[in-house]
C-alpha cells in the first residue's frame, strides 16, 4: 500500500478520471488494484487540510505492466508530463 500526495484538489480527481485498470474503491480487501480519496471516503480523523491532496493506492494482482502503464496515465496525465 502506498499513501502519495498530489499537488490540488483537481489534479486529485483529474488522476481518479484517468485510471482505468486501479479502480477508485474504499475498500482494500479484494484483491484488485485500487485507489482511495481520503477526503470522500476514509481518514475522518485526520485533519481535512492534512489529506485533502492525499490517495491511498493498494495494489492488487493485476499484471504488473498493465499497473505501470495505468499509473503513469493516471498521475503522468494528470501532472502533465510523463513519468
Amino acid at each position: 500500500m502506498i499513501f502519495f500526495e498530489v499537488r490540488d484538489e483537481e489534479t486529485v480527481k483529474d488522476v481518479l478520471k484517468r485510471v482505468v485498470v486501479i479502480q477508485y474503491a474504499e475498500s482494500l480487501g479484494g484483491v484488485k488494484s485500487l485507489v482511495s480519496y481520503s477526503v470522500m471516503q476514509t481518514h475522518a480523523d485526520v485533519p481535512e487540510e492534512q489529506r485533502e491532496t492525499k490517495l491511498r493506492l493498494s495494489v492488487g494482482l493485476e499484471a504488473v505492466d498493465c499497473l505501470i502503464a495505468d499509473f503513469r496515465t493516471g498521475i503522468g496525465g494528470a501532472i502533465g508530463f510523463a513519468i
